[in-house]
């Protein structure tokens, strides 16, 4: 609410929207968020609800600039 930090989203600077996926997901395994738009992040909600502070897992999908199918996952701490 202070106008930093609003939204995750991962750098992607010469990333395709072809084989983009940015997908969240809670401590459960259930998917929060997903997008195929490499310009649009998570802002930390669920159905227009804030969700808890806690940890959730990201997945992270695009083509390199070699071509090749680029996979990664990580955890984002959220905290209010």
């Amino acid at each position: 609410g202070d106008e930093h930090n609003e939204v995750f989203r991962p750098i992607t600077f010469f990333v395709s929207e072809v084989g983009y996926v940015f997908s969240v997901y809670n401590n459960f395994g259930a998917e929060i968020f997903s997008t195929n738009n490499p310009k649009k992040g998570w802002d930390g909600t669920y159905r227009g609800v804030t969700v808890q502070n806690n940890n959730y897992i990201y997945y992270l999908q695009y083509i390199n600039g070699l071509g090749q199918l680029t996979e990664t996952t990580g955890v984002i701490s959220l905290v209010r």
